[in-house]
């Protein structure tokens, strides 16, 4: 059976060729079609040139009407011919029934009749490569630009993306062949398969989303178009439609932007820009954040000095993981709101302290809390020490603190804002949600697992109450309580809460976002306690794919997967691997939190632990 579903030939002739091609390479014979000539088909549409081996093409799948013809021209065929073998290709899937009376008739007529369903017919196509080139010529033009492509795949994975590529444009009734031939849109391709290939997004679905973007781009167009007819506009646009159909997505854009801003002036840019934010706000309230990232991208394309467009980018950024681009765009608002609102201001506050959740992020606590005190001492100058946001600046300390082990005083900072959390915002808010389930996490740090559940369960009911129904902070109250029920020994319990977390990180949150790694690392450390270490590798393996991508090499969390994927090592007896892990993680816990945190000393104790054994 082949590995990859082949495009079925509509043509009747096309079929019959293709079964001529495949009988040759079978058989090693010279076949040729039959009835060509004048000649009556007598049953077959080809045979070899000594006639031992004769076959039928039915490019159909009607099994009912497949039976009736190998009934029907196997007996036309044995009237005139007396092949030893005769093969009946068709285009249905392999059918039992079909292949009984395949047997039935070939001992009545005393011949071999073999059935080439189409199944049979896909494995040959992959078998003989000249035939494949021949009857497929767009997959293999495909697979070369593929192979031409910086991101490796392997063989069978480049066959099924030019199978599917070739599928999806023949399914719109666009030529392969000419556009094969345009520059542009073999460029186009090229993005859209590495964008594949290194996101792991359906590339159907991909290529759908595109065409749909560029039909509507094209409807745009030629509204534009069309009210630009005998205006000095007219040849410019004119010169945009090219770049469009050649697929020069870059130059298209910049003409059309050219035309727009000539022809709206700056204001209208302006108020477009405002569009793409105001919808990049909305979409963030749905929990859509690359639609939110798409439109806000939008807006500081046609807006790239207005400090709150940049803020917001970073921000939504931020949300998605992409740690390096939040800090460029927070940094750029900075400047601005240093420079137009001063270094005394609110929103300066703001860009200090998102710059320290970024650092925090990264895990450089240091970074973060030069930054959280930055913001802080602005806050309780301009605000007060009674305002919310002052609050969150002391929460978000009180995090970083947490972070580096001092447990007592992250405690401090996370009581300083519940107590303005609760004064002021009420016992309801999700801000005071956030202080109680960060003092949970202090408790269930101290071991004080009742203490957190309490907590823990107190955020959880303010989420579920306030909050959408799948939430990220939602799936963070289901998370920690998980943890708890894994300390306290309840696994089932645990996994149960680390699943609802999941769900909905996977729903809510990008692909791969270090939220959902937390998620899969934490499902890992339950297996490995219930001691299924398989299923317990491949969810440590999970999150550590996307640490390593997204947090980098250099993060605590990732040396946390390093350490829990040696303790599994250990445990099954693995003392090198395990070794090899435990001296990857140390030296990033030793830079990130310092030679007294608890994961540094147990990391260095685990290596000579480790190298007592070997």
């Amino acid at each position: 059976m082949a590995n990859y579903e082949w495009q079925q030939l509509k043509d009747d002739k096309k079929f019959e060729e293709l079964i001529n091609e495949l009988c040759i390479q079978e058989y090693k014979r010279e076949f040729q079609l039959y009835g060509r000539n004048g000649q009556k088909q007598n049953g077959i549409d080809g045979k070899c040139s000594k006639g031992e081996i004769c076959f039928q093409c039915k490019n159909k799948n009607d099994l009912t009407k497949l039976r009736e013809d190998l009934e029907s021209d196997t007996q036309l065929m044995m009237d005139k011919f007396t092949p030893v073998k005769s093969i009946f290709a068709c285009a249905a899937q392999r059918d039992t029934k079909l292949q009984d009376l395949a047997e039935v008739l070939s001992k009545k007529h005393s011949i071999e009749i073999i059935v080439w369903s189409w199944n049979e017919i896909e494995g040959m196509i992959e078998k003989y490569e000249d035939v494949a080139k021949k009857f497929y010529p767009h997959i293999y033009k495909i697979k070369i630009i593929i192979q031409n492509l910086d991101t490796k795949a392997s063989d069978g994975l480049i066959q099924n993306i030019a199978i599917e590529t070739e599928k999806y444009y023949a399914s719109h009734n666009e030529t392969l062949d000419k556009l094969l031939e345009n520059e542009g849109f073999v460029d186009y391709l090229k993005k859209q398969i590495d964008y594949h290939l290194k996101t792991n997004t359906p590339l159907t679905e991909q290529l759908e989303k595109l065409s749909k973007q560029r039909e509507e781009d094209k409807q745009e167009f030629e509204k534009m178009l069309k009210e630009a007819k005998g205006t000095d506009y007219e040849a410019l646009l004119l010169e945009a439609q090219v770049a469009f159909d050649n697929y020069n997505e870059t130059s298209y854009r910049e003409i059309l932007d050219g035309y727009k801003a000539d022809k709206a002036g700056q204001q209208y840019i302006k108020n477009l820009a405002n569009s793409y934010y105001l919808k990049s706000k909305s979409y963030h309230r749905e929990l859509n954040y690359p639609k939110a990232l798409f439109e806000i991208s939008e807006a500081t394309r046609f807006d790239n000095n207005n400090s709150d467009y940049l803020h917001w980018y970073g921000y939504i950024a931020h949300n998605t993981g992409d740690y390096d681009t939040a800090l460029k765009y927070y940094q750029k608002s900075l400047v601005i709101y240093e420079k137009v609102r001063g270094t005394n201001h609110s929103d300066t506050a703001t860009s200090y302290n998102n710059i320290g959740g970024v650092y925090y992020a990264k895990g450089d606590y240091d970074k973060a809390l030069e930054f959280y005190q930055k913001s802080l001492v602005i806050k309780e100058e301009v605000l007060g020490i009674k305002h919310p946001d002052t609050a969150t600046s002391y929460n978000n300390i009180g995090g970083v603190y947490y972070a580096k082990g001092d447990y007592d005083k992250a405690l401090e900072f996370f009581q300083k804002s519940l107590a303005i959390g609760e004064k002021v915002l009420g016992t309801k808010h999700p801000d005071t949600a956030t202080s109680y389930n960060n003092i949970g996490g202090v408790y269930e740090s101290k071991g004080d697992y009742d203490k957190a559940l309490e907590f823990y369960q107190k955020s959880l009911d303010i989420r579920e109450k306030v909050l959408v129904t799948k939430h990220p902070d939602t799936a963070t109250s289901y998370n920690n309580i998980g943890g708890v029920y894994e300390s306290k020994g309840d696994y089932d319990k645990a996994l149960e809460f680390y699943q609802k977390s999941l769900a909905i990180r996977e729903k809510v949150l990008v692909t791969k976002h270090s939220d959902t790694a937390t998620s899969y690392n934490n499902i890992g450390l339950v297996y490995k306690s219930k001691g299924d270490y398989d299923k317990a590798l491949e969810f440590y393996q999970k999150s550590l794919a996307i640490r390593e991508k997204v947090l980098g090499t250099k993060h605590p969390d990732t040396a946390q997967c390093y350490t829990n994927i040696a303790i599994l090592f250990m445990d099954q007896g693995k003392y090198a691997k395990a070794l090899e892990l435990v001296q990857k993680a140390y030296p990033i816990y030793l830079e990130t939190l310092g030679k007294e945190h608890p994961q540094t000393k147990n990391s260095a104790m685990g290596i000579e632990i480790l190298k007592s054994k070997l």
